[in-house]
């Protein structure tokens, strides 16, 4: 190979060499401005809300401390959830060693898309409610496995309930 075509190709190597990285450097530069890992690209900085806490209703379960100096916990659970039923266990065992006033108040959170039982146990701690037997269901609720209707029929008999007024509650649609 002559110099006249070593300098060439050594020229062309360099200049291609050149534009390569010319090429692969824009693309990083591009890539990190447009999308750092675990950063917000977002360059103004956003207001969040402030937090509100759930209202408390009167028709909610409610047990405890009325006070107003009472720590209150608003529980969102569905009674045939396993992780609530663990939750639930915990939560009575510090309870049950806080020397805190406390309040606990119930709302119902089946999650439908598991199965339908969920929906049926929270029908039937709304009729025990309509018993003034709520909390005694909802702990009965968090024991069994069968929320069938007779499972529950069952289970209100047991509670000491009238049972054809749970019965007639459980199939109307007055708590849907």
């Amino acid at each position: 190979m002559s110099r006249q075509q070593t300098i060439f190709l050594t020229f062309f190597l360099g200049v291609f060499l050149l534009v390569t990285i010319g090429f692969f450097w824009q693309e990083i530069a591009r890539t990190r401005s447009s999308f750092l890992a675990g950063t917000n690209t977002v360059s103004e900085v956003v207001e969040l809300p402030d937090p509100t806490l759930p209202a408390i209703r009167p028709t909610d379960p409610t047990r405890g401390d009325a006070s107003t100096k009472a720590v209150t916990i608003v529980t969102f659970a569905d009674f045939s959830c396993l992780y609530c039923r663990l939750t639930e266990a915990e939560l009575q065992k510090s309870l049950a060693k806080t020397k805190v006033p406390f309040r606990v108040v119930w709302r119902d959170f089946p999650v439908v898309k598991d199965g339908p039982e969920g929906l049926v146990a929270a029908i039937a701690g709304r009729c025990a409610k309509d018993q003034g037997k709520f909390w005694q269901m909802h702990d009965a609720l968090f024991q069994i496995d069968d929320y069938s209707p007779t499972s529950l029929k069952l289970l209100a008999g047991q509670l000491n309930m009238n049972v054809d007024r749970f019965a007639e509650c459980s199939m109307n649609e007055k708590h849907i």
